[in-house]
């Protein structure tokens, strides 16, 4: 049963919560020793040394002479009144910058559109996906015997591999609300074997990262929710911590039992270098476990993996 005193309850304790939480997972974790070499010890370099750019002193390559300022413009725009000339130019400036801005801010306002969402607060969520044979997790305007509840909680552990040096293991936590406000987090514990698993006595480098985030349902339907928010990135080892900005966005579509697809994009920095993450995966819903496989993609600074994925979530 929907019940309006409810929601804002729970909308006052999970801003408690979000804020608890952001401040435990920035506290820098401690890894097992690690030793200077491969791809994690390229990520860790450029998180607390920045990349150093090696054409910085590289003299520009001749491009021979610069033609006349006339001669320059293309043909359609030379006039003999340079007033006309500009008045083109700005309108053609202006039509730019509005396309430009049609298509930066798509990814916010076209989901919401595409769903019909009127950014109302009534909406609830089931248990998980599915339940009682009901299409996606979410109720919208339930009514008093609507089995219905207003936070959803979403747990997940996962294993990547690159089927070369690197493997990671990653948790995920998503809190969601009536409210629309929520928090999303992770933390993933990355490995690489630097000299082979054949070696007499492999060695090995480890470290911690991960991302804090508070989200904001932008769109929502019974089988499509997209979030966005900001936070904060974190890569932590015996040698401390590094934090940084992050920009998530990300969301679930439910097309039909038992499928789910899910997508996040994280973009930041940590340290003194940019950071992206990607990822999607798919899964199939059993009762209030979601068992999934997919592809994750981790860029920071010149240091890169590329790994699959499987995992289990928890919806409840």
């Amino acid at each position: 049963m929907f019940d309006p005193w409810r929601c804002q309850l729970f909308g006052v304790t999970l801003r408690a919560v979000v804020l608890l939480l952001g401040v435990v997972l920035a506290i820098p974790l401690q890894a097992d020793d690690a030793t200077p070499s491969g791809t994690l010890e390229t990520l860790r370099h450029d998180v607390r040394q920045g990349v150093s750019d090696e054409r910085e002193d590289e003299e520009p390559a001749d491009a021979g002479p610069m033609p006349a300022a006339d001669d320059a413009r293309p043909e359609s725009k030379r006039s003999d009144d340079p007033d006309a000339w500009f008045d083109r130019e700005d309108d053609e400036d202006d039509d730019d910058s509005d396309l430009a801005v049609i298509a930066l801010t798509s990814p916010f306002w076209l989901p919401a559109t595409l769903v019909g969402d009127r950014f109302s607060f009534d909406s609830e969520f089931l248990d998980y996906p599915y339940q009682h044979g009901r299409p996606g997790v979410m109720v919208p305007h339930p009514g008093r015997s609507s089995p219905s509840k207003p936070w959803l909680v979403r747990l997940a552990g996962e294993y990547g591999d690159e089927f070369d040096r690197n493997w990671f293991a990653r948790g995920h936590l998503l809190l969601d609300s009536c409210t629309r406000l929520g928090f999303d987090g992770e933390w993933a514990y990355r490995h690489e074997d630097l000299d082979g698993a054949q070696a007499p006595e492999p060695r090995g480098d480890d470290l911690w990262t991960g991302d804090a985030n508070v989200v904001f349902r932008i769109a929502e339907s019974r089988r499509l929710q997209m979030r966005a928010g900001i936070g904060i990135n974190w890569l932590s080892d015996d040698d401390g911590g590094d934090v940084g900005f992050n920009f998530t966005y990300g969301g679930d579509w439910l097309p039909h039992h038992p499928w789910i697809i899910s997508t996040e994009i994280d973009w930041g920095r940590v340290g003194h270098v940019g950071l992206f993450h990607g990822r999607v995966t798919v899964g199939a819903q059993i009762d209030a476990v979601e068992y999934y496989t997919g592809f994750d993609y981790f860029d920071v600074g010149t240091a890169q993996t590329s790994a699959l994925v499987a995992g289990v979530r928890l919806w409840f």
